[in-house]
């Protein structure tokens, strides 16, 4: 915990100053705190620029440094100006909500330091940046393993901030950005009660402990919902932009964008200018990545030699499609009523957040529903609610309405029933002690079927000081193996079908390399001798003369 803190301090002096500039250049109003995420969004795009080019090593983090103290000089008086403003909103920040504050800090610390609780994590989300850090963006990863090609620019934030080079590589970036999220509502004064999203802190902190990107999308989206009726303001506008380009799902929020255009609340010239780096660098990245411009859609592919085979790339979407069906037998024959059948019949967590989101809409609707700007936006989110359920039914895309539906209807019911504020207290005081109690309770097993998955080191003494490797399997061995001129590292065939680990490079798994030699006739050799040069895929000949 100690060292993710002092890793917290490098990351709030290179956001502090990158938000800073931005609020100058833009002429754009945010709130106390809210120069993090301005810092984070930059640092993003900075860093996927730098990636194409160079691999996210301890040399370019100093030449980042170096680059970030000219930033500063340059904006020295507006950070200082920043500086105070921070210091001064904390100052008037109540007892109570230091105290919070100081809760939701070490709750996300004390979960930071875990073992990854996400399976993503050790099936594509380390080896993403274990490649940003030795190699950069590689031309046609995605050959190597599909999955590599969802490669998210917040995984290149966070190769480019988890020190690998101090020998502790850190997955901590989740854990900062929800403490900034944590500062910037209980410093909002004037709108009290969207301090009850902490309410669902037990939730949002599952995904510290691993670089997912469905965090930041929930908390940026949530910062974006709640800026939504202060429209002539810029800063939503952004943060809708920025959590698109981080996770492609969140795309029916630019609605939001299209409406205010129409209205002209937001001019034109504005959105075309934050927008067009974020589009211009998600496409080209996906086209490094797989040669396809919409990854992991193939409507549209580049005739490269390192485009990943079409029926490969089809595959990942499929997958995702179907993700919450596959156990069941015939699932691709399914229509859409039949996929609305099961979706309707799931159990467990699944069935959990599917009713609670449709009794939080109507909910909500009853709350706000005089509100022409909460209209709208609750218009938006259930259009994106239905996306979801189509494209791929799992809750936790449809978590920012779910929190922020949840967050208004929580606040309603308080005002309503007229709770005294020492019970107000009692439950925002326990939704952030319960992650510390809930591993004791219950374990991670009622959570996840997997038993690796569900190992628990939360109350581990040196997690104080140190925190746990960033992959739940660091025993598992690695096989070398060799198919034409790609030798290569697999675990061993009795690991999960997806399991990627934190294996050296270049690593895959040998399963799905079969499962492509058979099905989709296609084996990933190397463009080059040279590693970083990437992969292309060729006839699978040469799987079936070395295996």
């Amino acid at each position: 915990m100690v060292l993710i803190l002092v890793s917290w301090c490098v990351m709030a002096a290179f956001f502090g100053v990158w938000g800073t500039a931005v609020s100058k250049w833009l002429s754009l109003s945010s709130p106390s705190g809210g120069v993090f995420f301005l810092g984070m969004m930059t640092q993003t795009l900075v860093l996927t620029i730098v990636v194409f080019f160079a691999p996210l090593n301890g040399m370019v983090f100093l030449a980042n440094a170096l680059l970030t103290g000219v930033v500063a000089y340059t904006v020295r008086d507006e950070l200082q100006k920043n500086g105070r403003e921070l210091w001064h909103s904390f100052q008037n920040f109540s007892r109570f909500d230091k105290v919070l504050l100081g809760l939701a800090t070490l709750s996300a610390l004390w979960k930071s330091a875990q073992l990854p609780f996400l399976i993503d994590n050790d099936t594509y989300y380390l080896q993403t940046i274990k490649w940003l850090h030795e190699h950069g963006l590689v031309k046609g990863l995605a050959n190597l393993n599909v999955a590599f090609g969802q490669t998210s620019p917040w995984q290149i934030l966070q190769a480019g901030f988890d020190l690998p080079f101090t020998g502790w590589p850190l997955n901590d970036l989740n854990g900062f950005t929800f403490v900034a999220f944590a500062f910037i509502l209980l410093g909002l004064t004037h709108k009290v009660s969207i301090r009850y999203a902490l309410l669902f802190s037990a939730l949002l902190l599952q995904f510290v402990s691993a670089p997912s990107p469905d965090l930041p999308v929930i908390l940026i989206l949530l910062l974006a919902f709640f800026a939504y009726p202060d429209r002539p303001s810029g800063w939503w506008a952004i943060l809708v932009v920025y959590a698109i380009f981080l996770k492609i799902t969140a795309l029916p929020f630019a609605l939001l964008l299209v409406v205010a255009l129409v209205r002209r609340t937001l001019p034109l010239r504005f959105v075309v200018r934050i927008a067009t780096p974020f589009v211009f660098l998600w496409i080209a990245k996906n086209v490094w990545l797989s040669g396809y411009p919409f990854f992991p859609s193939t409507w549209v592919a580049f005739d490269f030699d390192w485009t990943v085979s079409e029926p490969v790339a089809a595959s990942l979407g499929d997958m995702i499609r179907n993700h919450e069906f596959m156990g069941e037998a015939g699932f691709r024959s399914f229509g859409w009523l039949d996929r609305l059948d099961r979706w309707w019949r799931m159990d467990g967590l699944d069935r959990l957040f599917n009713i609670g989101m449709l009794a939080l809409f109507l909910l909500a609707l009853v709350v706000k529903g005089k509100d022409r700007s909460f209209r709208l936006l609750w218009t938006v989110c259930v259009l994106h609610f239905g996306f979801i359920v189509v494209v791929s039914p799992q809750y936790r895309f449809f978590l920012p309405e779910f929190v922020f539906m949840g967050t208004l209807v929580a606040a309603d019911l308080v005002a309503r029933l007229h709770f005294p504020k020492s019970l107000q207290a009692t439950f925002l005081v326990g939704a952030l002690v319960l992650p510390f109690v809930l591993p004791l309770a219950l374990g991670n097993r009622p959570l996840t079927g997997n038993g690796k998955m569900a190992l628990n080191d939360s109350y581990a003494p040196r997690l104080l000081l140190w925190p746990s490797p960033t992959t739940r399997l660091p025993d598992l061995t690695f096989e070398s193996e060799r198919v034409g001129n790609l030798r290569y590292y697999t675990p061993p065939k009795d690991a999960y079908f997806h399991t990627t680990g934190d294996g050296p490079l270049p690593c895959t798994n040998r399963r799905i390399l079969d499962r492509n030699a058979r099905k989709y006739g296609v084996v990933p050799q190397l463009r080059t001798p040279k590693l970083g040069d990437g992969f292309r895929s060729l006839p699978a000949d040469e799987w079936d003369k070395t295996n």
